[in-house]
């Protein structure tokens, strides 16, 4: 499902047809409520395996009209990541520990260490710069 909501994603964004943002936003909580193991450190490792966190990050740029279902699946999303980067930054969310940190600090996972750190990094200067409802995000042409 994280894999149809990035492709669903992208084609509307693409195609200009905001029936496919509904429907990304449905692919993606669907994944959220059925295949997320939220206790599982590894839920949160952004990976090639793993396009629900960058989903999450381009549905939340995209202007969507005004719809109580959809600002409701948006929040989650936000939610999501925020336990994401919750972990990432404090090493433990409120499910599970996410990484270990290293002697110096850097948070450090066992699997692909570089890369899924390199990811999360990226992902965060995305949704800070694209999602105005982000902390401390701004607006993706730099302004708040």
């Amino acid at each position: 499902m994280d894999d149809m909501a990035f492709a669903a994603t992208w084609l509307a964004k693409a195609s200009g047809d905001s029936s496919l943002l509904v429907k990304a936003h449905r692919y993606l909580n669907t994944f959220w409520s059925q295949e997320v193991p939220w206790s599982s450190a590894e839920a949160y490792w952004p990976s090639y395996d793993n396009m629900a966190w960058a989903a999450a990050i381009l549905l939340l740029q995209q202007p969507v009209a005004a719809d109580s279902e959809i600002e409701n699946m948006a929040l989650r999303h936000r939610e999501a990541l925020s336990l994401m980067y919750k972990g990432w930054l404090n090493g433990r969310n409120n499910w599970t520990d996410v990484t270990i940190p290293t002697p110096t600090g850097f948070p450090w996972v066992s699997q692909k260490p570089l890369p899924t750190a390199a990811a999360a990094a990226q992902l965060g200067m995305l949704w800070a710069a694209g999602d105005p409802h982000a902390d401390g995000g701004g607006s993706s042409s730099g302004s708040s």
